[in-house]
C-alpha cells in the first residue's frame, strides 16, 4: 500500500471511571472544541 491508503483501525476506548481523567469524554470534549466533523481523527504528522 502507498502513502495515504491505510485501512485504518477500529478501537474500543473504556469510560473512566473519573470524568477528569475519562478518555472518552476527552476526546469528546475536543472534537467538540475543535469543531471537527469528517475525516479521521488522528493523523500522520510529517516534518
Amino acid at each position: 500500500m502507498g502513502a495515504g491508503q491505510g485501512r485504518g483501525a477500529e478501537l474500543g476506548l473504556p469510560r473512566g471511571r473519573k470524568p477528569e481523567t475519562c478518555p472518552v469524554r476527552a476526546l469528546e470534549a475536543w472534537l467538540q472544541a475543535s469543531d471537527f466533523r469528517y475525516g479521521p481523527v488522528f493523523r500522520k504528522v510529517d516534518h
